[in-house]
Protein backbone atom coordinates (compact mmCIF):
# COMPACT_ATOMS: atom_id res chain seq x y z
CA UNK A 1 0.00 0.00 0.00
CA UNK A 2 2.87 2.35 0.78
CA UNK A 3 4.38 1.62 -2.65
CA UNK A 4 1.07 2.38 -4.39
CA UNK A 5 0.67 5.61 -2.48
CA UNK A 6 4.22 6.97 -2.61
CA UNK A 7 5.61 5.62 -5.89
CA UNK A 8 2.52 5.03 -8.02
CA UNK A 9 0.73 8.14 -6.73
CA UNK A 10 -2.64 6.43 -6.26
CA UNK A 11 -5.47 8.39 -4.70
CA UNK A 12 -7.14 7.58 -1.38
CA UNK A 13 -10.00 5.94 -3.29
CA UNK A 14 -7.57 3.95 -5.43
CA UNK A 15 -5.79 2.65 -2.32
CA UNK A 16 -9.16 1.74 -0.80
CA UNK A 17 -10.10 -0.26 -3.92
CA UNK A 18 -6.80 -2.20 -3.89
CA UNK A 19 -7.21 -2.87 -0.17
CA UNK A 20 -10.71 -4.29 -0.68
CA UNK A 21 -9.45 -6.51 -3.53
CA UNK A 22 -6.57 -7.87 -1.45
CA UNK A 23 -8.84 -8.63 1.51
CA UNK A 24 -11.00 -10.77 -0.77
CA UNK A 25 -7.90 -12.54 -2.07
CA UNK A 26 -6.51 -13.03 1.44
CA UNK A 27 -9.80 -14.58 2.61
CA UNK A 28 -9.77 -16.92 -0.41
CA UNK A 29 -6.18 -18.01 0.34
CA UNK A 30 -7.14 -18.78 3.95
CA UNK A 31 -10.11 -20.81 2.70
CA UNK A 32 -7.80 -22.80 0.41
CA UNK A 33 -5.07 -23.06 3.08
CA UNK A 34 -2.55 -21.42 0.73
CA UNK A 35 -0.09 -18.55 1.07
CA UNK A 36 0.60 -15.54 -1.11
CA UNK A 37 4.06 -16.89 -2.01
CA UNK A 38 2.80 -20.34 -3.00
CA UNK A 39 0.17 -19.08 -5.46
CA UNK A 40 0.23 -20.34 -9.04
CA UNK A 41 -1.85 -19.43 -12.12
CA UNK A 42 -4.41 -22.14 -11.32
CA UNK A 43 -5.01 -20.72 -7.84
CA UNK A 44 -5.53 -17.20 -9.16
CA UNK A 45 -7.88 -18.53 -11.84
CA UNK A 46 -9.81 -20.37 -9.12
CA UNK A 47 -10.05 -17.13 -7.15
CA UNK A 48 -11.55 -15.32 -10.15
CA UNK A 49 -13.96 -18.19 -10.79
CA UNK A 50 -14.98 -18.16 -7.11
CA UNK A 51 -15.76 -14.44 -7.35
CA UNK A 52 -17.74 -15.00 -10.55
CA UNK A 53 -19.84 -17.60 -8.75
CA UNK A 54 -20.49 -14.91 -6.13
CA UNK A 55 -22.09 -12.94 -9.00
CA UNK A 56 -19.38 -10.29 -9.20
CA UNK A 57 -19.58 -8.20 -12.36
CA UNK A 58 -17.14 -8.69 -15.28
CA UNK A 59 -15.73 -5.23 -14.51
CA UNK A 60 -14.97 -6.30 -10.92
CA UNK A 61 -13.27 -9.51 -12.09
CA UNK A 62 -11.05 -7.52 -14.44
CA UNK A 63 -10.10 -5.19 -11.59
CA UNK A 64 -9.27 -8.11 -9.28
CA UNK A 65 -6.89 -9.55 -11.86
CA UNK A 66 -5.31 -6.15 -12.51
CA UNK A 67 -4.79 -5.73 -8.76
CA UNK A 68 -3.14 -9.14 -8.46
CA UNK A 69 -0.97 -8.54 -11.50
CA UNK A 70 0.30 -5.32 -9.95
CA UNK A 71 0.83 -6.98 -6.57
CA UNK A 72 2.77 -9.99 -7.87
CA UNK A 73 4.85 -7.83 -10.19
CA UNK A 74 5.83 -5.82 -7.11
CA UNK A 75 6.77 -9.01 -5.22
CA UNK A 76 9.03 -10.11 -8.08
CA UNK A 77 10.74 -6.71 -8.17
CA UNK A 78 11.26 -6.91 -4.40
CA UNK A 79 12.72 -10.45 -4.74
CA UNK A 80 10.04 -11.90 -2.47
CA UNK A 81 9.14 -14.45 -5.17
CA UNK A 82 10.91 -15.58 -8.34
CA UNK A 83 7.98 -16.07 -10.74
CA UNK A 84 4.88 -13.97 -11.30
CA UNK A 85 1.86 -16.33 -11.22
CA UNK A 86 -0.55 -13.69 -12.58
CA UNK A 87 1.51 -12.63 -15.60
CA UNK A 88 0.22 -15.17 -18.12
CA UNK A 89 -3.45 -15.09 -17.13
CA UNK A 90 -5.28 -13.33 -19.99
CA UNK A 91 -7.22 -10.22 -19.06
CA UNK A 92 -10.91 -10.59 -20.01
CA UNK A 93 -12.28 -8.06 -22.45
CA UNK A 94 -14.09 -5.32 -20.61
CA UNK A 95 -17.75 -5.08 -21.64
CA UNK A 96 -18.50 -1.71 -23.17
CA UNK A 97 -21.42 -0.04 -21.48
CA UNK A 98 -22.88 3.23 -22.63
CA UNK A 99 -22.72 5.82 -19.86
CA UNK A 100 -25.90 6.99 -18.16
CA UNK A 101 -26.73 10.42 -19.54
CA UNK A 102 -29.53 12.88 -18.90
CA UNK A 103 -30.51 15.61 -21.35
CA UNK A 104 -29.89 19.32 -20.83
CA UNK A 105 -33.50 20.00 -19.80
CA UNK A 106 -33.24 17.37 -17.06
CA UNK A 107 -29.93 18.84 -15.88
CA UNK A 108 -31.60 22.27 -15.80
CA UNK A 109 -34.48 20.96 -13.67
CA UNK A 110 -32.09 19.29 -11.22
CA UNK A 111 -29.91 22.37 -10.85
CA UNK A 112 -32.97 24.58 -10.52
CA UNK A 113 -34.30 22.47 -7.66
CA UNK A 114 -30.88 22.04 -6.04
CA UNK A 115 -30.92 25.74 -5.20
CA UNK A 116 -34.33 25.47 -3.56
CA UNK A 117 -34.45 21.97 -2.06
CA UNK A 118 -33.88 21.48 1.65
CA UNK A 119 -30.61 19.55 2.12
CA UNK A 120 -31.18 16.17 3.71
CA UNK A 121 -29.80 15.98 7.24
CA UNK A 122 -30.36 13.86 10.27
CA UNK A 123 -33.94 12.98 11.11
CA UNK A 124 -35.60 15.80 12.99
CA UNK A 125 -32.57 18.07 12.58
CA UNK A 126 -33.37 21.76 12.30
CA UNK A 127 -30.83 24.00 10.68
CA UNK A 128 -30.54 27.68 11.64
CA UNK A 129 -30.92 30.26 8.87
CA UNK A 130 -27.26 30.77 7.94
CA UNK A 131 -26.46 27.06 8.18
CA UNK A 132 -29.41 26.21 5.94
CA UNK A 133 -28.32 28.83 3.38
CA UNK A 134 -24.75 27.53 3.40
CA UNK A 135 -25.85 23.90 3.00
CA UNK A 136 -28.22 24.73 0.14
CA UNK A 137 -25.56 26.76 -1.67
CA UNK A 138 -23.00 24.01 -1.04
CA UNK A 139 -25.00 21.38 -2.90
CA UNK A 140 -25.97 23.77 -5.69
CA UNK A 141 -22.33 24.86 -6.13
CA UNK A 142 -21.14 21.23 -6.10
CA UNK A 143 -23.62 20.09 -8.75
CA UNK A 144 -23.03 23.18 -10.92
CA UNK A 145 -19.28 22.53 -10.70
CA UNK A 146 -19.63 18.83 -11.58
CA UNK A 147 -21.66 19.67 -14.67
CA UNK A 148 -19.52 22.68 -15.63
CA UNK A 149 -16.17 20.89 -15.42
CA UNK A 150 -16.83 17.14 -15.76
CA UNK A 151 -14.96 16.45 -12.53
CA UNK A 152 -15.13 13.10 -10.82
CA UNK A 153 -16.84 13.24 -7.43
CA UNK A 154 -13.56 12.14 -5.77
CA UNK A 155 -11.82 15.13 -7.40
CA UNK A 156 -14.56 17.47 -6.22
CA UNK A 157 -14.45 16.34 -2.58
CA UNK A 158 -10.66 16.79 -2.46
CA UNK A 159 -10.74 20.20 -4.19
CA UNK A 160 -9.00 22.93 -2.16
CA UNK A 161 -9.41 26.69 -2.25
CA UNK A 162 -6.00 27.22 -3.85
CA UNK A 163 -7.03 25.08 -6.83
CA UNK A 164 -9.76 27.45 -8.02
CA UNK A 165 -9.33 30.89 -9.55
CA UNK A 166 -12.74 32.46 -9.98
CA UNK A 167 -11.30 35.66 -11.48
CA UNK A 168 -9.71 33.67 -14.30
CA UNK A 169 -12.56 31.14 -14.34
CA UNK A 170 -10.40 28.01 -14.05
CA UNK A 171 -9.82 25.11 -11.67
CA UNK A 172 -6.73 22.94 -11.29
CA UNK A 173 -7.90 19.35 -10.85
CA UNK A 174 -5.80 16.40 -9.70
CA UNK A 175 -7.14 13.18 -11.17
CA UNK A 176 -6.04 9.55 -11.21
CA UNK A 177 -2.38 9.02 -10.31
CA UNK A 178 -2.30 12.68 -9.27
CA UNK A 179 -2.33 13.82 -12.90
CA UNK A 180 -3.10 17.53 -13.11
CA UNK A 181 -5.40 19.20 -15.62
CA UNK A 182 -6.87 22.69 -15.89
CA UNK A 183 -10.57 23.02 -16.64
CA UNK A 184 -12.70 26.14 -17.20
CA UNK A 185 -15.49 26.93 -14.75
CA UNK A 186 -18.72 28.06 -16.44
CA UNK A 187 -20.27 31.41 -15.57
CA UNK A 188 -23.24 29.86 -13.72
CA UNK A 189 -20.90 27.81 -11.54
CA UNK A 190 -18.71 30.86 -10.88
CA UNK A 191 -21.64 32.90 -9.58
CA UNK A 192 -22.88 30.13 -7.27
CA UNK A 193 -19.36 29.32 -6.03
CA UNK A 194 -18.79 32.95 -5.02
CA UNK A 195 -22.04 32.96 -3.05
CA UNK A 196 -21.32 29.61 -1.45
CA UNK A 197 -17.73 30.45 -0.43
CA UNK A 198 -18.91 33.73 1.14
CA UNK A 199 -21.55 31.85 3.17
CA UNK A 200 -19.06 29.09 4.05
CA UNK A 201 -16.43 31.55 5.26
CA UNK A 202 -18.91 33.26 7.59
CA UNK A 203 -20.11 29.96 9.04
CA UNK A 204 -16.73 28.21 9.18
CA UNK A 205 -14.47 31.12 10.11
CA UNK A 206 -13.13 29.23 13.14
CA UNK A 207 -12.23 26.25 10.94
CA UNK A 208 -10.47 28.06 8.09
CA UNK A 209 -6.68 27.84 8.14
CA UNK A 210 -5.93 30.15 5.22
CA UNK A 211 -3.32 30.04 2.45
CA UNK A 212 -5.77 28.21 0.20
CA UNK A 213 -5.40 24.94 2.08
CA UNK A 214 -9.05 24.56 3.00
CA UNK A 215 -11.35 22.11 1.30
CA UNK A 216 -13.82 23.93 -0.93
CA UNK A 217 -16.65 21.67 0.23
CA UNK A 218 -16.03 21.57 3.93
CA UNK A 219 -17.84 19.73 6.68
CA UNK A 220 -18.68 21.19 10.09
CA UNK A 221 -15.26 20.22 11.51
CA UNK A 222 -13.25 21.46 8.55
CA UNK A 223 -12.85 18.04 6.93
CA UNK A 224 -13.56 17.14 3.31
CA UNK A 225 -17.16 16.09 2.79
CA UNK A 226 -17.76 12.46 1.86
CA UNK A 227 -18.92 11.72 -1.67
CA UNK A 228 -21.92 9.69 -0.45
CA UNK A 229 -23.33 12.90 1.05
CA UNK A 230 -23.47 14.48 -2.40
CA UNK A 231 -24.76 11.28 -3.99
CA UNK A 232 -27.66 11.05 -1.53
CA UNK A 233 -28.76 14.65 -1.98
CA UNK A 234 -28.42 14.56 -5.78
CA UNK A 235 -30.57 11.43 -5.92
CA UNK A 236 -33.25 13.12 -3.78
CA UNK A 237 -33.25 16.29 -5.89
CA UNK A 238 -33.39 14.27 -9.16
CA UNK A 239 -36.50 12.44 -7.93
CA UNK A 240 -38.18 15.72 -7.02
CA UNK A 241 -37.26 17.05 -10.48
CA UNK A 242 -39.02 14.09 -12.08
CA UNK A 243 -35.83 12.46 -13.37
CA UNK A 244 -36.57 8.83 -12.57
CA UNK A 245 -33.43 7.23 -13.93
CA UNK A 246 -30.65 6.58 -11.43
CA UNK A 247 -28.78 9.88 -11.22
CA UNK A 248 -25.37 10.07 -9.54
CA UNK A 249 -22.55 12.63 -9.56
CA UNK A 250 -20.95 10.55 -12.34
CA UNK A 251 -24.12 11.05 -14.41
CA UNK A 252 -23.33 14.77 -14.45
CA UNK A 253 -19.78 13.99 -15.65
CA UNK A 254 -21.14 11.76 -18.43
CA UNK A 255 -23.73 14.39 -19.38
CA UNK A 256 -21.04 17.09 -19.44
CA UNK A 257 -19.02 15.11 -22.00
CA UNK A 258 -22.02 14.09 -24.11
CA UNK A 259 -23.49 17.59 -24.29
CA UNK A 260 -20.12 19.02 -25.35
CA UNK A 261 -19.89 16.53 -28.21
CA UNK A 262 -23.51 17.17 -29.21
CA UNK A 263 -22.64 20.86 -29.34
CA UNK A 264 -19.74 20.21 -31.72
CA UNK A 265 -16.74 20.01 -29.36
CA UNK A 266 -13.65 18.17 -30.58
CA UNK A 267 -13.10 14.71 -29.07
CA UNK A 268 -9.51 15.58 -28.10
CA UNK A 269 -10.75 18.62 -26.17
CA UNK A 270 -13.27 16.48 -24.28
CA UNK A 271 -10.53 13.95 -23.55
CA UNK A 272 -8.38 16.70 -22.03
CA UNK A 273 -11.23 18.10 -19.95
CA UNK A 274 -12.17 14.67 -18.58
CA UNK A 275 -8.56 13.78 -17.80
CA UNK A 276 -8.58 10.55 -19.83
CA UNK A 277 -5.10 9.20 -20.54
CA UNK A 278 -6.37 7.25 -23.58
CA UNK A 279 -8.71 8.75 -26.16
CA UNK A 280 -10.26 5.30 -26.51
CA UNK A 281 -11.87 5.86 -23.11
CA UNK A 282 -13.41 9.09 -24.36
CA UNK A 283 -14.67 7.52 -27.59
CA UNK A 284 -17.48 5.76 -25.75
CA UNK A 285 -19.28 9.12 -25.74
CA UNK A 286 -19.31 9.17 -29.54
CA UNK A 287 -21.79 6.26 -29.42
CA UNK A 288 -24.14 8.42 -27.38
CA UNK A 289 -23.53 11.31 -29.74
CA UNK A 290 -24.35 9.17 -32.81
CA UNK A 291 -27.58 8.11 -31.12
CA UNK A 292 -28.46 11.77 -30.70
CA UNK A 293 -27.69 12.46 -34.37
CA UNK A 294 -29.84 9.51 -35.43
CA UNK A 295 -32.74 10.80 -33.35
CA UNK A 296 -32.39 14.28 -34.86
CA UNK A 297 -32.30 12.78 -38.37
CA UNK A 298 -35.50 10.79 -37.77
CA UNK A 299 -37.22 13.79 -36.28
CA UNK A 300 -36.36 16.43 -38.87
CA UNK A 301 -35.59 14.63 -42.15
CA UNK A 302 -38.64 14.29 -44.42
CA UNK A 303 -37.78 10.64 -45.05
CA UNK A 304 -36.15 9.95 -41.70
Amino acid sequence: MEYLRAERGLSVNGIAAYTADFKLYEAFLARENRTIESADPDLITDFLFYQRQAEKSPTSLIRYLQSLRSFYRFLVEENVIQKDPARLIPLPKKPQRLPKVINSDEVGRILGLAGAATPSGRKGEKRPGKAHEEATLRYLAAFELLYATGMRISELTQLRDKQIDLNAGYARVFGKRNKERVVPIGRYAQVVLRRYLAARDVLRKNRLVGNGNDFVFMGARGQAMHRTTFFRHLRDVAKKAGVRRGVSPHTLRHSFATHLLEGGADLRVVQELLGHADIGTTQIYTHVDRKHLSEMHKKFHPRG
